[in-house]
């Protein structure tokens, strides 16, 4: 069984000097996905998206704490009196100025509120529950994306391999047909099939030289490094079987699975939001105390007042009904998501496990045809150096044995990647 690796602690981060890939050196899957999970930029975006969670909580949780709040103002007046008059009974104008300043600091606090405050803090730190969770299934697809382009390099090396095997076994045949051409025991032709073979195929080693250099670059995406450096892989395609229960990891997934906890938690945050909409139908009580300065002239009158304070919303056009609606909205919808994703990851995993099964019996084919392919280039070889067989019995002898190393390769990497796969659906690194 595949050992699960270590989940790092949230956030941690290795130091940049541990991250550092020096062309020709050895990586093993785990070493991949230690780095991927470590610098992949993606899950930047999951960091922030908790740290925003927890400032959530942060602000919902101010609720506990009074509230002071400190003023001061300034005011100039004038005032022009057009009803005076003077001795003599006729009128004027007079103009009076005046300045206002006042300062104030009041506190206040919240002493019972039906369980709006508490109500809020708990969907927010639900909220943030989810938020971790959502980090823990982003890290999961970073690490089977890392896992898969691992072992897309090693099939693509693979296969790279079995061309370059079937370019030496053509050459090897073109050299004996030219041999066999001088000394007059064969046609021209051999020659000439023998020559268009290796051509053939030395295009096919170009191509899988390519693909080999594509999958270098798919896997340094999927760890987030920029390296270009084509370092070796410790790892292989062994065959070393999977021994896992269905039931077993049927029952991991459903235990562990980070996003179907995170959808837990959100419903356990939609059923705290139907309960938080309605306090909107329940007063509050807090109590107020302000000390105030205000005149014109200094020094300025000064005076305290304390006192409690109810509000309770009478009428607002059903809103409190309509936001308790919503709640109850959202609660269904992510009961349902669960549902949803419960059956999904039962179809996942049974599909893997059938997928596994027959990923085995297409490697014990694949070990036959390897064989059998292996077998029958050495009897054409035979029967061409004895001069009984024909260059066409040997191109497909030859042919054949590279369409089974090929098919091998595949089959192998098919196997580890259906692991990972099983793997990532568990929710084990």
């Amino acid at each position: 069984m595949m050992i699960a690796l270590a989940v790092p602690a949230l956030f941690a981060v290795a130091p940049a000097e541990a991250l550092t890939i020096e062309p020709g050196e050895s990586l093993s899957v785990r070493r991949c996905v230690e780095i991927a999970l470590a610098t992949h930029p993606e899950l930047q975006v999951f960091r922030s998206a908790v740290d925003y969670a927890a400032a959530r909580v942060g602000e919902a949780k101010a609720g506990y704490y009074p509230s002071i709040d400190l003023s001061a103002g300034y005011r100039k007046d004038q005032a022009v009196d057009i009803h005076s008059r003077n001795p003599a009974g006729l009128p004027y104008s007079t103009i009076k100025d005046g300045d206002d300043k006042s300062a104030s600091i009041i506190l206040q606090q919240t002493l019972y509120d039906f369980g709006k405050t508490s109500g809020s803090v708990r969907v927010e730190e639900l909220g943030l529950d989810s938020s971790r969770l959502d980090y823990d299934s982003a890290a999961d697809s970073i690490t089977f994306r890392a896992r898969v382009a691992y072992y897309d390099v090693l099939r693509a090396l693979s296969v790279r391999d079995a061309n370059a095997d079937t370019v030496r076994a053509y050459e090897k045949h073109l050299q004996q047909a030219r041999d066999f051409f001088e000394a007059g025991t064969k046609p021209r032709y051999d020659v000439t099939k023998a020559e268009l073979d290796l051509s053939d195929e030395r295009l096919k080693l170009i191509e899988s030289e390519n693909s080999v250099k594509l999958a270098w670059i798919a896997l340094n995406n999927a760890m987030g490094i920029g390296s270009s450096a084509e370092y070796a892989l410790v790892d292989g395609l062994d065959f070393v079987k999977y021994d896992v229960m269905l039931d077993a990891a049927m029952q991991h997934a459903l235990e562990h699975r980070p996003d179907l906890l995170s959808l837990i938690a959100r419903q356990k945050a939609a059923q705290a939001s139907v309960s938080l909409a309605k306090t909107g139908f329940y007063p509050a009580f807090s109590a107020l105390g302000a000390y105030r300065f205000d005149g014109i002239e200094f020094p300025l009158d000064n005076g305290w007042s304390l006192g409690l304070t109810m509000s309770v919303n009478l009428f607002s056009g059903f809103a409190t009904s309509r936001r308790v609606d919503q709640a109850v909205a959202v609660l269904s919808a992510e009961r349902s998501r669960i549902d949803s994703l419960r059956l999904e990851i039962r179809r996942e995993i049974e599909q893997s496990f059938l997928n596994l099964q027959l990923a085995e019996e297409a490697i014990a084919n694949a070990e036959v045809q390897v064989r059998l392919a292996t077998e029958n280039l050495d009897l054409a070889n035979r029967r061409y150096e004895a001069g009984v067989g024909d260059p066409v019995e040997v191109s497909d002898a030859i042919a054949s044995m590279s369409r089974a190393n090929v098919v091998r390769a595949r089959a192998l990497h098919g196997y580890k990647v259906v692991q990972a796969v099983i793997e990532k659906a568990m929710a084990k690194r």
